[in-house]
């Protein structure tokens, strides 16, 4: 198998037109579904740089008809495809799929493996809305002799919020 990629690769040197090929060849090969379509779309643009923006639309339209984490890695490999281009539809995808999340933990691992295409302020927004809908609005408090007692039930900005539960206390500034 070495031995072959060594030839292969002395006969690209030989016919530098022959890699252009190989790349379409690849591409191809993966639109019909044959084989390791990531492995092989992988291939195609190795040899042919050009096809990266095809390569890029593909997974684009496969983000757009597929659900959940699967569309969002479709998204995720069209943006490495395409240099960027679809950066900013990452974010709010991520956000829809951590915020469907049945329990606090599972939403906060979610956040977690997207957290390089999220900002604080769409975490913060989310959060809010997340835990007010699981635990109710949230309140600035103080912890005294007594327990936890409300200071003012209306946040304003710069307070630091805490939303409380009976098994999480999970703090947001």
């Amino acid at each position: 198998a070495d031995e072959a990629k060594r030839l292969f690769k002395k006969a690209l040197q030989y016919q530098p037109n022959l890699s252009a090929s190989v790349g379409e060849t690849y591409f191809r090969a993966a639109k019909q579904g044959r084989g390791d379509v990531d492995q092989l779309l992988f291939f195609a643009s190795t040899y042919n740089p050009g096809l990266r923006k095809n390569i890029a639309d593909h997974y684009y339209e496969l983000s757009k008809t597929t659900n959940g984490e699967s569309g969002l890695t479709f998204l995720k490999k069209a943006d490495e495809y395409s240099g960027g281009q679809y950066q900013a539809e990452i974010g709010p995808k991520a956000l829809e799929i951590c915020d469907s999340k049945n329990s606090p933990e599972e939403r906060e691992q979610c956040l977690n493996r997207h957290s390089n295409y999220l900002t604080k302020e769409q975490i913060l927004e989310s959060s809010v809305m997340f835990y007010t809908a699981l635990w109710g609005p949230p309140q600035v408090v103080e912890l005294n002799g007594e327990g936890w007692t409300t200071i003012h039930p209306n946040p304003q900005k710069g307070d630091v919020v805490y939303y409380l539960s009976p098994e999480i206390l999970v703090s947001r500034i």
